[in-house]
């Protein structure tokens, strides 16, 4: 089962944690829900923590990618914090790596800082 918790520490960035198995049966939710608050008036940063979420097939990858599109036509940050290693790997197999390179955060504190902030991956 996919739960969610939706938390705003700032008014315009939006914090979405996601607990759970993510895989076929489970993306129409997360993709609901991540696009309704890409798509909420004011969002300027989403963060899409994963922390307590376990990606389970290529149906999670897919999810991100529209997900950051969206984020990207709207003009919002994406910030996709907590990602498993495996992930990682499977971003890389598919050079979707250079995708989100300025998307995905290692650790939590970093994406939590205000993007004037944060350290530079570079």
């Amino acid at each position: 089962m996919l739960k969610f918790h939706v938390k705003s520490p700032i008014t315009e960035h939006i914090v979405l944690n996601v607990y759970g198995r993510i895989d076929r049966n489970t993306v129409p939710k997360l993709r609901r829900n991540s696009l309704k608050l890409v798509c909420q008036k004011g969002c300027q940063r989403i963060e899409l923590d994963l922390t307590e979420a376990l990606c389970a097939d290529s149906s999670s990858i897919a999810v991100m990618v529209e997900i950051h599109r969206a984020a990207k036509v709207r003009g919002v940050q994406l910030i996709i914090s907590g990602i498993a290693p495996n992930v990682s790997r499977t971003l890389s197999l598919f050079h979707l790596d250079k995708v989100f390179e300025d998307v995905i955060v290692p650790e939590k504190q970093k994406a939590m800082m205000p993007p004037h902030v944060r350290p530079s991956r570079r």
